[in-house]
């Protein structure tokens, strides 16, 4: 029967990532909206400008590992992703397969189509890398290679920055077990990249002195403390979510099984992602650090499938193969049907790019494309064709925000966006509108119209700098 499992597995592999392939290969749109755009940027730049590789915000060793594929172009960041999904199966197979379970098949249907990690391979984000990283350590501590296991742990908060919560839970695991020096491994990513820093920047205590989260607060916003649990069933599925308290329920049958395979979904399953939904609902909750968005589920949705797949196994001794395996062509019915439901494809441009491809389209109708162009949306980027290090042609964010007029030259045009502008970039729309120095050239508004960042209404104003 292991045979059978293994056949299906790979034939399910090859038919979804062709699937994936094709879409994200023909898609104009793409998800995680600007910070998709803003870790492809740091990612295709680093070659050119080394000092990304230590962008906190980015977090470096995320960009280390993009870097290659983003040098040809955004779809070649989305086909990263979408590699990184592909290894996340084969690891939570493995994985699976060394705690001697069967049904691993299940895998791909529930890691690659579950539509919060399936919207992950059109964009840029980190959710997926970190996941299979995360699954890569924990599968070599399954095969006994610790240290391996503890340098890769230590490099995971340059990926995603709630690793040292995990990090810290696995680190005790080891002195609980007696693996004390070894410990001091976790330690090695941040050593490391504290010296790098050290000599590229001057400062050894970069990693904090940089740190991205500081201030900012008031736009993040707050919300329900169980807001990620409400939100599953759809980025989820209520299908998966149903399997998965199945495992759990199994799991806590056994609660005082002294069997390696039940030790380890607690410890290195179930608890890693209650400490991962309690930070990020908590810090939702207060208002700290969290947009409360969907995508933070993306990264336990493997850890949610080697739940599904302990459960199934249970159900040995109580049915037979073939009725486990109608239970489970029913799950891969459900999560592809409610993958059909949430995702379009292809996958549009957003609601906000729609507008600044308008905005675009306006400047190279006009023939503005020769001015320089001031901008806070990266978005802009890839409508325009601007090269962020090109300072006679464009540039990010206009930073005097009291008098722009004496940063921006005369003949210069200034996109201003209601997202990224009065937010990330501080520059509220009156300095610009009610300033003599401007003409505003024409305005820029969705149909619908929606809210964006702030509870604002979207819209774009271009804005001409006169002559003096």
């Amino acid at each position: 029967m292991k045979r059978v499992d293994q056949k299906l597995g790979w034939v399910l592999l090859a038919i979804t990532v062709t699937f994936i392939s094709y879409f994200v290969y023909i898609s104009d749109g793409f998800h995680g909206g600007g910070d998709s755009l803003a870790h492809y940027r740091i990612a295709k730049f680093s070659w050119k400008h080394p000092l990304y590789l230590l962008d906190h915000w980015g977090k470096p060793f995320f960009t280390l590992l993009a870097a290659p594929f983003a040098q040809l172009g955004f779809k070649g960041i989305q086909f990263f992703n979408l590699l990184c999904g592909i290894f996340s199966v084969l690891l939570v197979a493995e994985i699976a397969k060394e705690l001697k379970f069967r049904y691993y098949w299940l895998a791909v249907p529930i890691v690659l189509l579950t539509p919060i990690f399936f919207q992950e391979f059109f964009s840029g984000l980190t959710e997926v890398c970190f996941a299979v990283l995360l699954l890569l350590s924990l599968w070599l501590r399954l095969k006994k290679q610790f240290v391996l296991s503890l340098i890769l742990m230590s490099l995971l908060p340059f990926v995603r920055t709630e690793a040292l919560l995990l990090i810290t839970w696995f680190g005790l695991q080891d002195v609980l077990e007696r693996r004390s020096p070894q410990v001091l491994l976790l330690l090695l990513g941040t050593v490391v990249y504290s010296l790098i820093g050290w000599a590229a920047k001057g400062d050894i205590l970069w990693l904090i002195n940089d740190m991205p989260y500081v201030g900012g607060n008031h736009i993040y916003g707050s919300g329900k403390l169980f807001h990620y649990f409400l939100i599953m069933p759809e980025s989820i599925g209520s299908a998966t979510l149903f399997a998965t308290l199945f495992g759990l329920a199994v799991l806590a049958f056994h609660s005082l099984n002294s069997a390696k395979e039940d030790r380890w979904i607690r410890n290195y399953v179930l608890i890693p992602m209650i400490i991962y939904i309690g930070f990020h609902s908590i810090m939702w909750f207060v208002g700290r650090v969290s947009l409360g968005l969907p995508r933070m589920l993306a990264v336990i949705v493997p850890f949610l499938a080697i739940v599904i797949i302990y459960g199934f196994n249970w159900l040995n001794g109580m049915l037979t193969s073939r009725i486990i395996a109608i239970f489970g062509w029913f799950l891969c019915y459900t999560i592809v049907m409610n993958t059909y439901r949430q995702v379009e494809l292809p996958v549009p441009l957003g609601n906000e790019e729609r507008v600044l491809e308008q905005t675009a389209q306006y400047i190279r109708q006009n023939g503005l494309t020769g001015h320089k162009i001031h901008y806070y949306s990266l978005y802009n980027e890839v409508s325009l064709g601007l090269n962020p290090h090109n300072a006679d042609k464009c540039q990010q964010i206009v930073h005097n925000r009291a008098n722009p007029h004496k940063e921006v030259k005369p003949g210069s045009l200034v996109i201003w966006d209601a997202h990224f502008s009065p937010n990330e970039g501080a520059m509220p729309l009156e300095n610009l509108s009610s300033n003599e120095h401007f003409e505003m050239l024409k305005v820029f508004r969705p149909e619908p119209a929606f809210n964006t960042l702030g509870d604002k209404p979207f819209e774009v104003y271009l804005f001409l700098r006169k002559a003096d």
